[in-house]
């Protein structure tokens, strides 16, 4: 829904601005920031849930450490940080479990 809003930012402005209600270029600028954050969250769940209904963990960590790496590279801002805290909150334990990492690597040395 984000990314239509910003693809029709020119029409939607147009018919906002007849009303008084048009969003502020800072905002604007938010919108694209905002979809350009959080475009890697939704290219891993598509990439999750395109494979199988229930993700194996020895899928979701990779996916997780990808994800980590996408937030903590490039501009940090609050939304990044949020998202970054959010990603540890939730998904730490996964990499801080020895067996089950050392299972996804030798599970992918073995694909490959």
């Amino acid at each position: 829904m984000l990314e239509r809003l910003v693809a029709n930012q020119s029409v939607i402005a147009h018919l906002l601005s007849t009303d008084k209600m048009n969003l502020s270029p800072t905002q604007w600028s938010s919108a694209v920031q905002l979809l350009s954050i959080l475009h890697p969250v939704v290219q891993l769940t598509n990439d999750l849930m395109t494979t199988t209904q229930y993700p194996a963990q020895s899928v979701v960590i990779p996916m997780v450490v990808g994800l980590r790496s996408a937030l903590m590279s490039g501009r940090r801002d609050s939304l990044h940080e949020l998202l970054l805290r959010l990603v540890e909150e939730n998904f730490t334990y996964l990499l801080d479990d020895v067996q089950l990492c050392a299972a996804t690597v030798a599970g992918l040395c073995v694909c490959c």
